[in-house]
């Protein structure tokens, strides 16, 4: 969700340009990060970047959210991967997925509670009730 007003709200697709997604290969347990990648011809995919050139990667791998953001509970398929094209002249692949989920007419989303906002406080020390601690003397008395 991007932004929530009082008759509508504002959702931001897993291909725009701006999304990034940490994800998990389902197949490899590898972790990685997704980035919308709406093509220039109408087409709208993600891409795995910064994957090393020799990574376990193939197509048909699923891609789902790893959980580690704190915003998308881990589980949730994002993306298959599509094409990995290994280039001599870079130490990365170049890896291009296709969205899960239909993101060109759905008329339906899901909108998830941030995971950091189900997270309890951090509770109090337990010896915050006895007051603050009493200062320790040094031997050899105070210091000038």
């Amino acid at each position: 969700m991007t932004r929530v007003h009082p008759l509508i709200s504002e959702v931001t697709l897993v291909t725009d340009r701006e999304q990034v997604i940490p994800i998990l290969n389902t197949r490899t347990g590898a972790r990685g990060i997704a980035y919308g990648d709406a093509g220039s011809l109408g087409s709208a995919g993600l891409e795995l970047r910064y994957m090393a050139a020799n990574a376990d990667v193939q197509a048909g791998d699923l891609l789902t959210t790893s959980g580690v953001d704190g915003v998308y509970p881990p589980g949730i398929p994002v993306a298959k991967v599509e094409k990995v094209e290994r280039r001599p002249d870079s130490a990365f692949a170049r890896i291009t997925c296709a969205p899960q989920a239909p993101v060109g007419g759905a008329r339906h989303v899901m909108v998830l509670k941030p995971l950091l906002t189900q997270i309890p406080a951090r509770p109090e020390p337990d010896d915050a009730a006895a007051g603050p601690a009493p200062k320790r003397q040094l031997k050899g008395g105070p210091r000038p």
